[in-house]
């Protein structure tokens, strides 16, 4: 705190948001334990199709979950937190949800690492997060204040995606179950343009709010059962 020059004001602020917003993990690492019986047998028997459409299901609903929370995260602090000087926190909340947006990724990558029995590989997706994280809140917090961490948290987190461009391991088992690690790069730039409209519709009024839950909600029921009938276990392509 004195290095960073962050007061005990701040921090209190600070972690109430990340509480909030880490609320969201309770989701994505729900859905993770329950796909676990389908990612061991579908990459042990070679079904990388359906390992495939199994982390685009989780993702999808991951970032549906996240979306919903961050644009009514003002309206659910508005009802849970009646302290004014938190109630700032929310913006925070809204951020750090995006930051578990690596949960399936991180998932599904350290079960083929465990399966492949190289768990030394996966130091990669722990280590370099950390590191990261670490250095740049000592950088950038005395320059821009305790919130510059929660973008320093969500470029940490996500710098996983992007290990797979310079980590030949990383590579090859990215490249054998997701097709081509090309894809990382997209889906972090449609992450962040997730971010940028929340962050704008969360200041709109209710009824687009409405509009866009009902949206997400009706979209991801039809392609839940679409990706169902691909994870058929009478399919074995």
């Amino acid at each position: 705190m004195d290095v960073c020059e962050v007061n005990i004001h701040d921090v209190g602020i600070f972690t109430n948001g990340v509480t909030i917003g880490n609320y969201v993990v309770i989701l994505t690492s729900a859905m993770a334990s329950a796909f676990v019986p389908q990612i061991q047998e579908y990459y042990r028997c070679g079904h990388l199709r359906k390992f495939r459409y199994l982390f685009y299901l989780d993702v999808l609903i991951s970032w549906c979950c996240i979306v919903l929370f961050s644009i009514w995260m003002k309206e659910i602090y508005t009802v849970l937190v009646r302290n004014e000087e938190l109630y700032t926190a929310y913006s925070i909340a809204q951020l750090i949800c995006f930051a578990n947006l690596i949960y399936p990724f991180y998932h599904f990558t350290s079960s083929i690492i465990s399966i492949q029995k190289k768990t030394q590989h996966i130091l990669w997706l722990v280590f370099v997060p950390g590191v990261l994280c670490v250095v740049l809140n000592l950088i950038f917090i005395p320059i821009y204040g305790y919130k510059s961490a929660v973008v320093i948290s969500i470029v940490a987190y996500w710098s996983q995606y992007l290990l797979p461009l310079v980590v030949p391991y990383l590579r090859e088992v990215t490249k054998e179950w997701i097709g081509g690690i090309w894809k990382l790069p997209v889906m972090l730039a449609f992450f962040v343009l997730s971010i940028l409209i929340c962050q704008l519709l969360s200041n709109g009024t209710a009824i687009y709010k409405i509009l866009l839950s009902l949206a997400l909600v009706g979209v991801s029921v039809y392609l839940l059962v679409k990706i169902k009938t691909v994870l058929n276990p009478n399919d074995k392509q």
